[in-house]
């Protein structure tokens, strides 16, 4: 069956559009989002954050943090699923098994370039079902001698308090980070508020 062909709206539908045009004819065309070797600019600032506060680590669940630092955007789920970025500048993930490999791709994608991809994706931590995320993501970071952790205020009390059990203290707050990483805008970030 052929599609019936498109015609130009008439009547009141046509003066809704043409209202429409009129609106938008004095906005230019929005700016280009966010570019991986920002997003690396924005990791580099967090790597001075943490030093300049003596945290080894923040812990941050797929959300706003996540996608700002790594340009990488997941749904949230009832499985741990989450990035630490580490003083370092690398990053160590906790992942379902069965997403191991789609956290590799899309962070391969999102970086940029194959230094900040090999940065993004230097550990990736997966489990199975029957296993203890947390505990597993613990022993990793107690590996690397991460000591103080601190959690992005997105992450769910679901993983922050058994993240902390396993590690034995708790995760310390990490809402004064997540607000001197995102609180002052680069020129781009003001350029995209301004166009949204």
């Amino acid at each position: 069956m052929q599609a019936p062909p498109t015609q130009a709206p008439t009547g009141a539908l046509a003066a809704k559009a043409s209202a429409i045009e009129a609106a938008l004819a004095g906005y230019s065309a929005p700016p280009a989002p966010i570019e991986a070797s920002e997003r690396a600019l924005f990791r580099a600032r967090l790597v001075e954050i943490l030093a300049e506060n003596g945290v080894d680590a923040m812990l941050i669940e797929p959300g706003g943090t996540l996608e700002y630092l790594t340009g990488v955007s997941f749904h949230g789920s009832e499985r741990l699923m989450a990035a630490v970025a580490l003083a370092d500048g690398s990053f160590t993930w906790i992942t379902p098994a069965f997403e191991a490999g789609r956290v590799e791709s899309l962070c391969g994608q999102a970086a940029g370039s194959p230094g900040e991809a090999a940065k993004l994706t230097a550990s990736i931590e997966s489990w199975d079902e029957h296993e203890d995320a947390a505990a597993k993501l613990m022993a990793a970071l107690s590996s690397k001698g991460v000591e103080r952790i601190a959690a992005d205020p997105d992450l769910r009390a679901r993983f922050l308090l058994p993240i902390g059990a396993s590690a034995g203290r708790a995760v310390e707050d990490g809402a004064h980070l997540a607000q001197a990483l995102r609180g002052k805008k680069t020129s781009r970030e003001i350029e995209l508020l301004r166009s949204a």
